[in-house]
């Protein structure tokens, strides 16, 4: 039988911390504090597209809330900030012993 390859890439999520301040935008790690935030981006990133099936700001809370009580990695979760708006979120979570990227979003406005 011949032997598969199979490509390995680590990041060492322990010195990555990106970190931005471009006039009114600025990169920073996401907070449970959020919740409210990323359940209205969640919806306003996703009206409109082929992944809308209708749901509401409700769903959009209950689905941060099941990301936030599951195994979520807020220490390597970030959220760009306009103003005092989040526009865009890259939500990540442990995954049987693994980072994972569970959703990435952005306000369609930006």
């Amino acid at each position: 039988m011949a032997e598969s390859l199979k490509l390995r890439y680590e990041i060492d999520l322990s010195t990555s911390r990106p970190e931005l301040d471009a006039g009114d935008a600025r990169i920073r790690r996401l907070e449970s504090t959020d919740r409210d935030a990323l359940a209205q981006l969640m919806l306003d990133a996703n009206v409109g597209t082929i992944d809308y099936e209708g749901e509401t700001l409700k769903e959009a809370i209950e689905e941060v809330n099941d990301w936030l009580e599951g195994s979520p990695m807020l220490d390597h979760s970030y959220g760009v900030i306009v103003g005092d708006r989040l526009v865009s979120a890259v939500l990540m979570m442990n995954l049987n012993g693994a980072p994972f990227v569970s959703v990435v979003m952005t306000d369609p406005d930006h």
